[in-house]
């Protein structure tokens, strides 16, 4: 098995944000000594996309040994990767991650509103959900040995939207088939479903998940089978980890410069408070 069989959240968008950032110029000496990031505008999507990714699978790596999770599974030539299903004894679940800084998120039966512009993440959530569905609910493949698989228990996909970053989430009139919530709700609220797989279950769900994907699954979970050292992580993943120690280096530098101005305004203003009330005679 080759590493680029494996898959870890956030793997594709790591990928992707590293190919833009290899073309593309290095950072100026003075883009360095005021702060500027060094990840250029059209890398920034990706960018964000990876780090949400892997801050919510850094939360589900907490639910323990009975949750387990796959990334970036392709069910077919034609449609995109499902981003994330996750199986553990609260059911079937599709996450979808999104990173929205500072943003003002409005939940509707009808549509979600990011800063007041609507937006098609509970369609696409939807979407995903649908697809491995069809795949459960679909007729479980012959194996060689001719005996028949065990059909994959009913038990239904809930499409997740999980939001990282956000400023304020208000839920007015939430869809009924999709869950918006933030990601540091989603341990709490996942541990509060009611157990519908037990072991056997969960593991048929599992299978039937591998079977359908193009690629072989990486299950990430206490007790799944762990690949070797080297097959664990992309070999994309610690030039990533630079990346990201460098965008927290250069917001560093930037909150230098900005302590900096405020303590020379604020010096400014003192001493100019104190020259005019000398010209006013206010001072002995």
């Amino acid at each position: 098995m080759s590493p680029d069989t494996l898959r870890e959240p956030g793997a594709s968008a790591m990928a992707r944000c590293l190919a833009v950032q290899e073309r593309a110029r290095p950072r100026t000496a003075w883009a360095r000594l005021v702060g500027r990031s060094p990840v250029c505008e059209d890398a920034l999507p990706w960018y964000v996309g990876a780090v949400a990714e892997r801050a919510v699978a850094a939360r589900l790596r907490r639910l323990g040994p009975d949750w387990v999770s796959a990334a970036e599974i392709r069910l077919d030539d034609h449609g995109p990767p499902v981003e994330l299903v996750l199986v553990g004894p609260g059911g079937v679940y599709t996450v979808t991650t999104k990173f929205l800084q500072d943003a003002r998120v409005r939940v509707g039966s009808l549509r979600l509103l990011v800063d007041g512009s609507r937006m098609p993440y509970v369609r696409t959530a939807r979407e995903e959900a649908a697809r491995v569905r069809t795949v459960l609910s679909a007729p479980p493949p012959v194996p060689r040995t001719g005996h028949p698989a065990p059909p994959a228990p009913a038990v239904a996909v809930t499409p997740l939207v999980v939001v990282v970053g956000a400023r304020h989430v208000e839920s007015v009139d939430p869809p009924p088939d999709v869950v918006v919530l933030r990601d540091r709700d989603l341990t709490r609220w996942l541990r509060r479903r009611r157990p519908v797989l037990e072991g056997v279950a969960r593991a048929i769900v599992v299978d039937r998940l591998a079977a359908a994907a193009s690629v072989p699954l990486v299950l990430t979970g206490r007790r799944a089978p762990v690949p070797e050292a080297d097959l664990t992580r992309p070999p994309d993943a610690e030039a990533f980890a630079s990346l990201r120690r460098q965008v927290r280096a250069a917001a560093a530098v930037r909150g230098l410069w900005v302590s900096l101005f405020v303590l020379v305004a604020a010096a400014g203003l003192g001493y100019g408070a104190l020259h005019v009330e000398g010209l006013l005679g206010f001072t002995d």
